[in-house]
Formats: structure tokens, C-alpha cells, sequence
């Protein structure tokens, strides 16, 4: 089995148009999705089995990355010769896919929980400063901040850090 497409190769895994179809249906239509002859792919897939032809790729493996309820994308492979992967690589890239997939889940788990609390702290400066500009207890604060997000219909992490730039005289960044 020789790997003809490497990441970022600029005839295939570069051209995200060429490969979004084919990998959209690998991970809409299964978990696990084989084909041992892309040039036999013209119907499905045109434009990606022309291209995969055009580089010398015969055959795709692909797994969806997926924890419950929750679809990441897919692992992909390929090679240059036709039929080139069995049942143990299929069952091989589950195992790894599996892994990866909790790896990725936990990482989103992780950004959003970040993304969370630098929102949180934004929102409790601005409680601060206008605890200490209107004198009022935090539950007023907080309740005058949402007042404004829902006036202005802007999110509440937006109001804060526009409170927070007319304060200071700089915007932090917004979480996310």
C-alpha cells in the first residue's frame, strides 16, 4: 500500500470543493465508508474522481468522527492501488477514529469551557464598574446589563466589554 495524498496536498486534501462531497457522504451515509475504485466514482462523485485519478489515487477509506449525537468530520486515507484496504485497516481506523473523535470532543469540551469563563469574568468587570459608577448591589448591576443586551439586541458579552471599553478606554476581546 503506497499514501498518495498527504495533508495539505495541493492535487487533492488541499482542495477542500474537490473533497467535501465525497467525505460528506462518507460521514452522512455511515460510519465507516470504503471504495477500492474512485475512477469508478465519475456518477457520484465527478470533479473528485477526476482529480484522484489525475494524482494516481485508486482507492479511499473513510471513518466518521463521532461521538453520541455529536459529528466532528471524517478521517480520511488513500493509496494508489485499487482494493488496498481490508477488513483489519477498516477496523484498525476504527479504533483510531474512535480515539480521535474523544480526543476532539474533549478539546471542544475544553474551548467551550475557556470561551465560558473569560465571559463570565467579562461580565463581572462590567458588574463591577457599574456597582461602582451607579452604586448599586451586583443583582442590579447585572439586571441593568441585561436590560441593555436586550435593548440594543446585543449579546450580554458584548454589552460588558463595551461597558468595559468606555471604562478603560480599550475593548477586550470577546470570548468564543
Amino acid at each position: 500500500m503506497a499514501p498518495v495524498a498527504a495533508r495539505g496536498h495541493p492535487d487533492l486534501g488541499g482542495q477542500r470543493e474537490l473533497t467535501v462531497d465525497a467525505h460528506a457522504y462518507a460521514i452522512a451515509e455511515h460510519d465507516t465508508f470504503r471504495t477500492g475504485r474512485l475512477t469508478a466514482e465519475t456518477q457520484r462523485w465527478p470533479a473528485f474522481a477526476r482529480a484522484a485519478a489525475d494524482i494516481g489515487v485508486e482507492s479511499m477509506l473513510a471513518w466518521r468522527l463521532f461521538t453520541t449525537g455529536t459529528t466532528f468530520g471524517a478521517l480520511n486515507i488513500y493509496s494508489s492501488q485499487p482494493d488496498a484496504f481490508d477488513e483489519d485497516a477498516v477496523l484498525l481506523g476504527e479504533l483510531f477514529a474512535a480515539h480521535a473523535a474523544i480526543a476532539l470532543a474533549g478539546s471542544r469540551q475544553q474551548a467551550t469551557l475557556r470561551a465560558a469563563l473569560a465571559t463570565r469574568d467579562l461580565i463581572s468587570t462590567a458588574k463591577g464598574i457599574l456597582v461602582q459608577r451607579h452604586h448599586v448591589d451586583v443583582h442590579t448591576a447585572f439586571r441593568m446589563l441585561v436590560k441593555a443586551s436586550q435593548d440594543t439586541n446585543m449579546k450580554l458579552y458584548d454589552v460588558a466589554a463595551w461597558v468595559i471599553g468606555d471604562t478603560t478606554g480599550t475593548t477586550p476581546p470577546i470570548p468564543g
